[in-house]
């Protein structure tokens, strides 16, 4: 995963979490802007301010 400022790190995600989010990847990555920051987005999940369900949400969550 690679967050502001460059920062890449990996994240260990459950098996089955893995292959729900497969089903989620968009065929082309789409840009997003979100507070200022121009990224890549690969996936239709949420994200973004406030709470939430990505990939940043996940580490606060038991499923």
């Amino acid at each position: 995963m690679k967050g502001r400022g460059g920062l890449t790190r990996e994240v260990l995600i459950p098996y089955q979490f893995a292959q729900r989010l497969q089903v989620q990847r968009l065929k082309e990555p789409v840009n997003i802007k979100d507070r200022n920051i121009n990224y890549k987005g690969h996936y239709n999940i949420g994200g973004g301010k406030g709470w939430s369900h990505g990939a940043h949400g996940l580490r606060h969550t038991s499923l």
